[in-house]
């Protein structure tokens, strides 16, 4: 009887509870324990004549400094796009400072990376000490620029002789950071002047240029370059990281037709000291990383490349933080979701319904034939109900990809699981999940 009270109590609540505005609620309440049941009222619409940014690719780094570089089945499994495979295909690799004897212990990983179809990017993280005006692999500034200038076209001729081709060339990670590990610190006056004095002929190597991988993306790094257009004509890439800022579109970039890489970034405060602190935390931080998927591509990112891929926070366990080794995450398959149907496509315009819950973000991607791929992220526990699709044609066919994220670092509901849809009737967005809509112009 007390029971039936309480639940009469509830509804009666959640009755006179406000509604999302431009989508309707349904409670319903099981027990005392309610669910919220999103319905949207308008439509997710999506015009393919506004476009931006081709989707280069996303990826991720090797894992040499951990412990050991990737196997060849750990890569097949993130770089191949057979069935289980995630599909990815940016690779990021470390220049070591000592030469040939480490350069060949990327070797084999690269060479398996691109019989894949992987592209390469190489970042050194401090020149050889000889060069530096320290004579440590920690901190200083580069003393002798026409020594690193060797050094680094003789690193990029020693992989393309052994069939390890890099595909792009940093000159720095972090020129910006102050830490006490491999490191080096540049101005914007120093990396302006390296690039325009030695640029041109990095490139003619074989590869393209980037600059600079600040911890920030600070544009005072990079504005210098694009502006002028003799320095321009030496860089290709633009790249950058986004921790504590940086996560901003960046107009000019596209205005000199040049690629905008976010090239490293993680998130791992679930964990303390490698232990997790609540399955719930795990949650919250596997959605922020598929948020800030969706978040980069609407910012113009071409590229979109995560630190270690083989970490208990990453893409495959490595046995830590409650992980299994090798074995593909929750953030892995989020992670697929865009490779696999943003890769290799223009994104175009996408517009949620006005008021539309908080915790769901939306991007539209189109490819050579006109096909759309939709990817939604829902980082709210409620479902969201009848989600319609204004298109500018009637789709010939609809498969909706769903992953859900649980609480371990692989504990998934739905793992890249696909179904056909019929789009009249609206699409359902699975709470905690990644939902991407795979539409088939006729």
């Amino acid at each position: 009887m007390r029971k039936t009270i309480y639940l009469t109590y509830l509804l009666s609540v959640f009755s006179l509870l406000p509604s999302y505005g431009g989508s309707n609620e349904k409670i319903t309440v099981s027990g005392e324990i309610s669910s919220v049941e999103v319905h949207f009222a308008a439509p997710l619409i999506i015009d393919t004549d506004t476009e931006y940014q081709k989707v280069i690719g996303f990826g991720g780094m090797n894992t040499k400094w951990q412990a050991s570089t990737l196997s060849d089945n750990e890569i097949t499994t993130l770089y191949g796009n057979g069935e289980g495979q995630l599909g990815y295909n940016v690779l990021r690799v470390r220049i070591s400072p000592n030469g040939e004897r480490d350069w060949k212990q990327v070797v084999g990983t690269v060479r398996k990376a691109k019989s894949l179809g992987a592209t390469i990017l190489a970042t050194p993280w401090t020149p050889p000490v000889g060069l530096k005006n320290n004579h440590s692999i920690v901190q200083g500034e580069l003393g002798d620029t026409d020594g690193y200038a060797a050094y680094l076209k003789s690193f990029v001729r020693y992989m393309q002789n052994n069939g390890a081709d890099i595909d792009v060339l940093s000159i720095q990670n972090e020129p910006d950071i102050d830490v006490k590990y491999e490191s080096c610190q540049w101005s914007p006056a120093q990396i302006y002047d390296f690039v325009k004095k030695y640029g041109a002929e990095l490139r003619a190597t074989g590869v393209k240029l980037m600059a600079s991988e600040h911890s920030k993306f600070n544009h005072d790094f990079t504005d210098p370059l694009l502006q002028d257009a003799q320095v321009a004509a030496n860089v290709d890439c633009i790249g950058g990281h986004i921790y504590g800022g940086g996560l901003v579109s960046y107009d000019l970039v596209a205005q000199k037709g040049k690629e905008y890489w976010m090239t490293e970034h993680y998130l791992n405060k679930a964990w303390k000291d490698k232990v997790l602190t609540s399955p719930e935390a795990l949650r919250t931080e596997n959605m922020a990383f598929a948020e800030e998927l969706n978040n980069c591509m609407n910012l113009g990112f071409n590229v979109y490349i995560w630190w270690y891929l083989r970490r208990f926070y990453s893409m495959l366990g490595d046995g830590d933080g409650g992980s299994v080794r090798s074995e593909v995450t929750t953030r892995g398959y989020f992670l697929s979701h865009f490779a696999k149907y943003a890769t290799g496509r223009i994104r175009v315009k996408a517009t949620l319904p006005e008021g539309a819950p908080s915790g769901i973000s939306a991007t539209a991607y189109k490819n050579a034939e006109g096909d759309i791929s939709v990817i939604l992220v829902n980082s709210s526990a409620n479902v969201m109900r009848g989600l319609k699709i204004a298109l500018p044609f009637k789709a010939a066919k609809a498969v909706k990809v769903v992953t859900t994220s649980g609480t371990t670092p692989a504990e998934t509901v739905k793992k890249m699981a696909q179904s056909k849809v019929k789009l009249a009737g609206g699409v359902d967005v699975d709470a905690y999940s990644v939902v991407t809509l795979l539409i088939k112009k006729p």
